[in-house]
C-alpha cells in the first residue's frame, strides 16, 4: 500500500476573513522541540527525517530558519492519526492534502 502524504502547515484563524490564512510553522529548532513532545524525532542529530508512531516527517535542511511547511508520510494510518489528532491542536498547525489542496484545521477549542 502506498504511503499517504500530507503537508503540515501553519494556520492562522482570522475572524475577519473566511477560513484564515497560512503562516510559518516557526523556526526549525522550535518545530523539532514541539514534535519531540509527541514522540517524533530525528534518528541522527540535525537529520532531515523525523520518525514517530506510524509517521515519517521530512523537514527542509534550512539551518535554523523559519519553516513554512513540513511533509508528513503516514506509514501506518491506524497509529499515525491519533498522534496527528493530538499534535495539530497543540501546535495550531493544519494538515493539507497536497493532491486536493484541502486543509484540515483541528482545534482544541470549540468554535
Amino acid at each position: 500500500m502506498a504511503k499517504r502524504k500530507l503537508l503540515i502547515v501553519g494556520y492562522e484563524n482570522n475572524a475577519n476573513e473566511d477560513g484564515g490564512s497560512v503562516v510559518p510553522l516557526g523556526d526549525k529548532r522550535d518545530v523539532i522541540k514541539l514534535l519531540a513532545q509527541h514522540n517524533i524525532a530525528p534518528d541522527i542529530p540535525n537529520g532531515e527525517f523525523l520518525y514517530g508512531p506510524g509517521i515519517t516527517i521530512q523537514i527542509p535542511l534550512t539551518g535554523n530558519k523559519e519553516l513554512n511547511q513540513i511533509l508528513c508520510s503516514l506509514r501506518d494510518e491506524d497509529v499515525a492519526w491519533p498522534v496527528l489528532m493530538r499534535l495539530i491542536p497543540d501546535s495550531d498547525w493544519a494538515l493539507m492534502d497536497p493532491d486536493s489542496g484541502r486543509v484540515l484545521h483541528l482545534t482544541s477549542d470549540p468554535v
